[in-house]
C-alpha cells in the first residue's frame, strides 16, 4: 500500500516519500550544506496539529516539517552545528513520546491533510497495489509531458514575432488573438499529414528516433526546481542525470540521420555527433565549476545556496563563475543545435538536415524537442547561475511558514528563464552561422582550455579566499558588468529601438517634405 501512497502523492504535486539514509544520528558535525532528517512514529497524533521534535543530546527543539497520522519528520540543517544525538523526542500537545534514532529516516515532504487523504485512498483502492502504482505513475508522467507542446508552440510564435520585427514585418497575426494560436493550426497540419518511411531505411531505429529525443527531454523535468516545492524529485545527483538524460538526444539523432539511408540526413547526422559530443566536454566542467563551489550536485541544494539579489547569484561571485557563465550558455546553444552552431541542420547546405527524410508527426517531434530545449536551457541556467527561485527579502524559511508564498517563487524563476529564452532568440536572428572548422576551433582551442582554467580557479579560490574578499569581488564584478556595461547594453537597444521606429515611421509617410 506504501507503493500506492507514493504514487497518488506523486499525482498530487509533491516529491513523493524516498528513502533517505542521509545521516543517521550517530555522534556527528553536519558539513556545510548537509541536512539531518528525523524521524519519529507516534499513531495517536492528530494531522495538522502543533507538533515539536527535540533532540535531546543537543537541546534544540524544532518544529516538525511534515507531520502524517502516523510520523513526524523535522530537519537539522548545518547552521545548528549538531555534535551528535542519541534520542529523538516528539512532543504533541499533552503527549510525549521518544525513541533510539540510530536507524536510517523516511523523508516526507508532503502537506499533512493530502498525506492523510493518500492514506485513506490507498486503504479503499481494489486490486494489487503495484497496477495502481504502475497506472498513478504513468498519470503523473503524463501531466508533466501534457504541458510540452504548449511550451514549444509558445516559443515559436514568440520567435516568429521576435524576427518578424527584426526583420521590419509582420510576424504571426491571423490565428487567434494577434496570432497565438498558431502553433496549434501548425500542429494540427502537422498530425494530418502522411507519415513516409523511405523504402531503404531501416523502419524500426527510423521510427523509434523521434521518440528517443522526446524521452530525453522529458526526463530533464524531473531535477528542475521550478520552487522551493515544485519539483518532481531532487536528486543527490541531479547535475549528472542532467548530463546523463540529455545524451539520449545525440543518439535519437544519429539514429535518424542513420537509419533514413540518406546522404544527407547521414551528414546531418555526423555532424550533430560531432558537435555536441565536443561541447559537452566544456558544459560539464562548468558544470562541475558550480558543483565545486556549492559542494553539492542536488539542483535544489545548488539554488539554497545562491541569494535573492543579482549580486548574490553564482554569475557574480566570482570571476571564475563568471567566465564559467558563459563558457556554459555558448556550449549549451551549441548542444542545442540553436544558430550560430545549427550545422547538423543547414538549409542551406543539407536540405533540412538529419530529419530530411521525416514527415508528419514524427517530423514534428523533433523541431518540438529543439524549442522545448530552449526551455530547458533557460531553466539549467536560471538554477546555476541567476538565483534560481531564490526572491529578495523572502527566504526559504519564509516560504516554509506561508507555502503562498511559492508561488512568487514560481514567477520570479519563470521570467528569469523567458530572459535567456530571448536572448536565445535573439542571438539566432542577429548572428550567421558558423563554418564547420570555426566551430570545432571555438572548443577545443579556445572552450575546452578556459574551462579547465575557471575549474580550477574556483577550486583554489573556494579554499583560499576569505568570504569578506569573495564578497567584494563579486560586487565589484556586479557593479562593473551588471550595472555598468549592462546599463550601457539596455540604453544601445532603446537606441536602435527608437531608431527603427523612426525608420518604419518615415517609410509609412513616403518620400517628400517631412
Amino acid at each position: 500500500m506504501r507503493s500506492i501512497v507514493m504514487a497518488v502523492v506523486l499525482l498530487a504535486g509533491c516529491a513523493a516519500p524516498e528513502p533517505a539514509a542521509i545521516r543517521d544520528a550517530r555522534p556527528t558535525r553536519l558539513q556545510r550544506g548537509e541536512r539531518m532528517l528525523v524521524e519519529a512514529s507516534a499513531p495517536l497524533f492528530t494531522v495538522g496539529a502543533p507538533t515539536t521534535v527535540t533532540l535531546d543530546a543537543l537541546g534544540v527543539t524544532l518544529p516538525a516539517r511534515a507531520v502524517a497520522a502516523d510520523r513526524v519528520v523535522a530537519e537539522l540543517d548545518a547552521d545548528t552545528r549538531a555534535a551528535g544525538a542519541t534520542t529523538v523526542s516528539v512532543t504533541q500537545g499533552a503527549q510525549h513520546w521518544s525513541s533510539d534514532a540510530r536507524t536510517p529516516f523516511d523523508v516526507e515532504l508532503c502537506a499533512p491533510a493530502l498525506q492523510h487523504l493518500a492514506n485513506g485512498w490507498a486503504a479503499r483502492l481494489p486490486g494489487p497495489a503495484w497496477l495502481w502504482w504502475a497506472l498513478a505513475l504513468l498519470g503523473a508522467a503524463a501531466l508533466v509531458a501534457a504541458p510540452l507542446p504548449v511550451i514549444a508552440g509558445l516559443i515559436v510564435v514568440w520567435e516568429r514575432k521576435v524576427s518578424g520585427y527584426m526583420g521590419s514585418r509582420f510576424g504571426p497575426n491571423r490565428v487567434g488573438p494577434n496570432g497565438w494560436l498558431q502553433w496549434l493550426a501548425d500542429g494540427l497540419k502537422l498530425l494530418m499529414k502522411e507519415d513516409i518511411v523511405p523504402a531503404d531505411a531501416d523502419a524500426r531505429l527510423f521510427r523509434g528516433a523521434p521518440y528517443l529525443a522526446f524521452i530525453g527531454l522529458f526526463l530533464t523535468f524531473i531535477v528542475l526546481p521550478f520552487s522551493r516545492y515544485a519539483i518532481v524529485a531532487d536528486l543527490d545527483v541531479g547535475l549528472l542525470f542532467l548530463l546523463s538524460v540529455t545524451s539520449l538526444v545525440v543518439v535519437s539523432i544519429i539514429m535518424g540521420g542513420w537509419s533514413s539511408n540518406s546522404k544527407w540526413a547521414l551528414l546531418g547526422g555526423m555532424r550533430s555527433a560531432a558537435q555536441i559530443v565536443s561541447y559537452e566536454l566544456p558544459a560539464s566542467i562548468a558544470l562541475l565549476t558550480i558543483a565545486t563551489l556549492t559542494g553539492s550536485l542536488s539542483t535544489q541544494q545548488i539554488v539554497a545556496a545562491q541569494g535573492g539579489w543579482p549580486w548574490q547569484w553564482n554569475l557574480f561571485r566570482d570571476p571564475f563563475t563568471f567566465v564559467a557563465f558563459f563558457i556554459w550558455f555558448v556550449s549549451a546553444l551549441a548542444e542545442g543545435n540553436r544558430t550560430p552552431f545549427d550545422l547538423p541542420e543547414a538549409e542551406s547546405e543539407l536540405v533540412a538536415g538529419y530529419n530530411t527524410e521525416y514527415s508528419g508527426f514524427r517530423f514534428s517531434l523533433f523541431p518540438l524537442v529543439e524549442w522545448v530545449n530552449i526551455a530547458v536551457l533557460g531553466a539549467v541556467g536560471t538554477l546555476l547561475f541567476l538565483g534560481g527561485w531564490r526572491v529578495p527579502f523572502v527566504g526559504a524559511a519564509t516560504i516554509d511558514a506561508h507555502p503562498w508564498l511559492d508561488a512568487l517563487g514560481f514567477a520570479t524563476f519563470v521570467a528569469k528563464d523567458l530572459a535567456i529564452v530571448f536572448v536565445v532568440i535573439w542571438i539566432r536572428w542577429t548572428l550567421p552561422r558558423f563554418r564547420v572548422d570555426q566551430m570545432m576551433s571555438l572548443c577545443w582551442k579556445y572552450f575546452i582550455p578556459f574551462a579547465f582554467v575557471s575549474f580550477v580557479g574556483e577550486t583554489v579560490w573556494t579554499w583560499l579566499v576569505p568570504a569578506a574578499a569573495t564578497r567584494i569581488a563579486g560586487g565589484a564584478l556586479f557593479v562593473v558588468f551588471g550595472l555598468g556595461f549592462g546599463g550601457w547594453f539596455v540604453s544601445r537597444v532603446r537606441d536602435n529601438a527608437r531608431r527603427y521606429q523612426d525608420l518604419v515611421l518615415n517609410d509609412a509617410l513616403g518620400p517628400g517634405p517631412r
